[in-house]
């Protein structure tokens, strides 16, 4: 007797479809929005300290100029000295900076981020639409959007993500937006639950524009 195998096509179920790629595509979101913010706290803190360099030198040449600090005769040997060097060694520590800045490439990779935002961006927008929308539409045509429309957008989005970040970089971000979404999520419901409670509680109190401070904090105690 021989064994046949019968395989038929898996039941696409689109809504829990389009939720698992909307979390999904959220976390990514996230997580490149966490890396991107990560990098311009680094480019700015740089920026901060050549500000402050700069401005620092400017002051030391002026007080140099003003003061004649490098005139051996009238300050001694050492302040002279320190007073030529003292500029010398600020525009060094300046150049420094300035070259590691443009090593890091800090404008180049959070441009990079920024339009992978977008494409989640984007793409978030056409899940939640597809989302909103499945009631109203034929399954047919459903299927259709979310195969050659949203399937499409996410494979390019991942595909520049994966592109431009290191692995263990994303998968830090990553789960870092996860930990993110999972307490928003969290809060949320707290939120829903705090609400019902207050609307089904039979002794409703009547929030009216008098009402003082410490009475809307009872209501929304928990």
């Amino acid at each position: 007797m021989e064994n046949r195998v019968i395989s038929s096509n898996p039941v696409l179920d689109l809504y829990t479809k389009l939720d698992d790629i909307l979390y999904s595509t959220r976390a990514k979101r996230d997580g490149v929005a966490l890396l991107h913010e990560h990098l311009k706290i680094e480019n700015d803190n740089y920026n901060k300290i050549v500000i402050v360099l700069s401005l620092f030198t400017a002051f030391v040449e002026t007080l140099k100029s003003n003061l004649d600090l490098t005139d051996k005769a009238i300050h001694g040997t050492t302040v002279a000295h320190a007073s030529g060097i003292a500029p010398i060694f600020l525009t060094t520590i300046i150049g420094i900076i300035s070259s590691l800045m443009k090593f890091k490439k800090f404008p180049e990779t959070m441009e990079v981020l920024l339009k992978s935002r977008e494409k989640f961006n984007s793409l978030i927008l056409k899940i939640r639409k597809l989302s909103e929308e499945l009631n109203f539409k034929k399954i047919d045509d459903a299927k259709r959007i979310y195969i050659d429309e949203i399937m499409d957008a996410y494979r390019l989005a991942l595909l520049e993500v994966e592109s431009n970040v290191y692995p263990d970089v994303r998968n830090k971000y990553f789960k870092l937006a996860q930990r993110n979404i999972i307490q928003i999520e969290k809060d949320d419901q707290k939120f829903k639950d705090k609400i019902n409670k207050l609307f089904n509680n039979d002794n409703i109190i009547e929030i009216g524009s008098n009402s003082t401070v410490e009475e809307l904090e009872t209501i929304n105690s928990p």
